[in-house]
């Protein structure tokens, strides 16, 4: 997860563990790189809004290379708008969604894992 929002990362992080799943954090496009470093996530949610870095251009940098091309992110913002949500598909990521209650996070995280789940080969599992 990749928010500048301390405490909003501390409660989606208690209500994913809370699922089972286990969150790394980063509060930038720096952190967010050095955790790639570490381990490569299952999914990324990723703010617009970053103190260092543009959420869209991070994306589209994540994409490009082909260590993370295949990694499915979910953007997300405060500042939501209609169009945001168009590029933010375009740039590859799996959804696009306005920051809100954590339950409809988790939410969105599982339905987008189990569609990724679903498009890859039984064997290749």
């Amino acid at each position: 997860m990749v928010d500048d929002d301390e405490l909003l990362q501390e409660l989606v992080k208690i209500s994913l563990e809370g699922e089972g799943y286990t969150v790394a954090q980063a509060l930038d496009g720096a952190g967010m790189r050095r955790e790639l470093e570490i381990a490569k996530p299952d999914l990324i949610v990723l703010d617009v809004v970053l103190p260092d870095a543009d959420g869209r251009k991070l994306l589209a940098a994540l994409k490009q290379e082909p260590k993370t091309a295949d990694i499915p992110v979910l953007l997300w913002s405060a500042r939501y708008r209609d169009s945001e949500s168009d590029i933010a598909l375009d740039l590859g990521a799996e959804e696009f969604l306005e920051k809100g209650p954590t339950d409809e996070l988790v939410s969105k995280i599982e339905r987008i894992l189990l569609r990724i789940s679903e498009r890859i080969p039984v064997a290749a599992r």
